[in-house]
Formats: C-alpha cells, sequence, structure tokens
C-alpha cells in the first residue's frame, strides 16, 4: 500500500495520512490483498461509508468496464493491460483497475508499482499537468491505461498479415482454423474493451457536468478520442481478416472450378470414344466392319481424330485457358 500527498506543486510518498489536511489531496494506491485495510482508512478520512456492493467490485477481478456515482464520490472501472510489451497475443490479459474518486482523496485498487512509478514519471515530465483536483488525475491514470491499447497496435498488426499470407497461400491447405478463430476473437475481445470504455468515460464526463475546468475538458475529450482510434483499429483489423476469410473461399471456389473444368474437358473427350468402343464392343454376329481386315486401325483412326477435333473445338472456343 502506498500513499501519496499530491498538490499543484508536486506528488511525495507519506507513511501516514493527514487528518487535517490544509491543501491538495490524498492518493493511495493499494492491491488486492489490502481492500480492506484501504476501505478502513478511506472511510475514516473522508468520513463517508462505502457502498457495499462497491465493495464487491472492488474485489472482482474480472469485473467489466463500470461506472457509478453516489453523492460523495465516483467509481471508475477499467481494464488494464497486464503486460502490454507482450509479443504474443494469444497470451494478453486484463485486470481490472478501480478508482474511487472523491473531492480530496483518490483510491487506487490494483495499479502495479512499476506503473505506478511509471505514471508519477510522466507527471513530472508533463509541464501542462498539475495535480489541481483528483479528477484531473483519475483521467491522467486512465489515460495512462488507454495508451497502452494503441501500443498493441503494431503487434497485431504484425499478426493480421501473417494470417493473411497464410490464408492466401494457395500451394498449401490451411488447417489452422481453431487458431485463426481464436485470434479473432481476441481482437473482437479488445474491440469490445475500447467501447466499454468510451461508454465508461462518456458516463463519468457528463456526471462532472459543465463545471470542469479547460484543462480536464481537453483531457476527456483527448481520453475519448483515443479510445476510439483505438476501437476503429480493432474493429479495421477485424474486417480486414473477414475480408480475407472471404478471399480464402474464393480462392477455394476458383481452384475447385478449375479442377472440375478439367475433368469435364477430359469427360467431353473421352465421352464419344466410350460410345464408339461401346458400339463396336455389343455382342451381335452381323456388324459393319467387324471381319474387315482395317477395322481396328480405322476404328483408332476415327478416335484420333474425335479428340484432336474435341481440343481444337476447346481451345478455339478458349475453355482451356
Amino acid at each position: 500500500m502506498e500513499i501519496l500527498k499530491c498538490t499543484t506543486e508536486a506528488i511525495e510518498s507519506i507513511s501516514q495520512i493527514d487528518d487535517k489536511l490544509k491543501s491538495g489531496f490524498i492518493w493511495l494506491n493499494c492491491d488486492y490483498t489490502e481492500i480492506d485495510q484501504a476501505v478502513a482508512l478511506t472511510e475514516k478520512f473522508t468520513e463517508v461509508k462505502f457502498y457495499g456492493r462497491h465493495i464487491e467490485d472492488l474485489k472482482n477481478y474480472h469485473h467489466p468496464c463500470f461506472f457509478d456515482k453516489t453523492i460523495d464520490y465516483n467509481l471508475v472501472i477499467v481494464r488494464m493491460i497486464d503486460n502490454p510489451a507482450i509479443n504474443d497475443p494469444y497470451v494478453i490479459t486484463t485486470h481490472p483497475l478501480n478508482l474511487v474518486i472523491y473531492k480530496n482523496f483518490m483510491l487506487t485498487v490494483n495499479l502495479p508499482t512499476e506503473k505506478l512509478h511509471v505514471i508519477l514519471q510522466n507527471i513530472k515530465e508533463d509541464v501542462n499537468l498539475n495535480c489541481q483536483s483528483t479528477q484531473v488525475l483519475a483521467n491522467f491514470i486512465v489515460g495512462e491505461t488507454v495508451d497502452e491499447y494503441l501500443v498493441l497496435r503494431k503487434l497485431f498488426t504484425d499478426y493480421n498479415l501473417v494470417w493473411q499470407t497464410r490464408l492466401l497461400k494457395l500451394k498449401s491447405q490451411f488447417t489452422k482454423w481453431h487458431k485463426f478463430f481464436r485470434y479473432k476473437t481476441i481482437l473482437r475481445e479488445f474491440k469490445v474493451l475500447c467501447m466499454d470504455q468510451q461508454d465508461v468515460v462518456d458516463a463519468w464526463r457528463k456526471n462532472l457536468g459543465l463545471n470542469i475546468s479547460d484543462l480536464l475538458s481537453v483531457r476527456f475529450a483527448d481520453l475519448y478520442n483515443h479510445l476510439k482510434r483505438g476501437f476503429r483499429y480493432f474493429e479495421q483489423l477485424d474486417n480486414e481478416l473477414d475480408s480475407v476469410f472471404q478471399i480464402h473461399y474464393s480462392i477455394i471456389g476458383y481452384r475447385t472450378g478449375q479442377i472440375m473444368k478439367i475433368l469435364t474437358v477430359l469427360s467431353s473427350i473421352f465421352l464419344p470414344l466410350t460410345l464408339l468402343t461401346g458400339i463396336f464392343g455389343m455382342n451381335f454376329i452381323y456388324m459393319p466392319f467387324l471381319k474387315s481386315h482395317f477395322g481396328f486401325e480405322g476404328v483408332m483412326i476415327l478416335m484420333l481424330v474425335i479428340a484432336l477435333g474435341s481440343l481444337t473445338l476447346f481451345k478455339w472456343r478458349d475453355w482451356l485457358n
């Protein structure tokens, strides 16, 4: 558990919460094992009782993106990527990042320590950001988690190219359907995550009303646009794979048509030849040319002429290309 005192000048770590805070606000960060202790400290400092359902929400590791409000605080839950630097989309996982936002106090649950330090460093480097309120800081933290979705663009773009190459490969049969549809499911999951977080940010922004600072208004607009870009990106990748999937089956249909075309041409050539052999193979005693010395040669020459004539006709009709 980490306790930080936030002012417009700096953010500093403190050992215990000062009940007589004169300026700024308190930021308390904890993990799942410390929720009960963090809730007790929060209730003691703010003198506001947590709703029982909200405590259950904080403890739910599989909670979807969510926003709720009370008279005293806002509850914001977004999904955070566990390891955005990973190189395999099949093992990417997310966890909920919970923010309970009061006027002079903010509680974050399950914000990893390393990510917390990155956020503190980014706050120091952002000259346009000053922690004038808990809402500004909460917006900045959510923005940092949303940017991790955009980091995944190169990874998913590369994997899309891999799947496109495999699906459009004509010389081998595609068999990895289970893995392909698992990848499409992952794309759609991230698309839904971006859409759900758009709804959370929109509800959060509307709850604050019109009386917010220009800085916070700009940051909300930027955060919403980032989520919108993420949604459009994952939707575009999903649509591209759908198109390649349809092209794959069109190629299969074309190859099947070519095979059927060859078989049809061969059948058309051998059909009259089969007819001739069937006629002269009938068991009648009196048949023309049956006892002729040149009967076999004549029939063979006739069959050759028919075969060459059929090939010439097919070539002239351009049915062999």
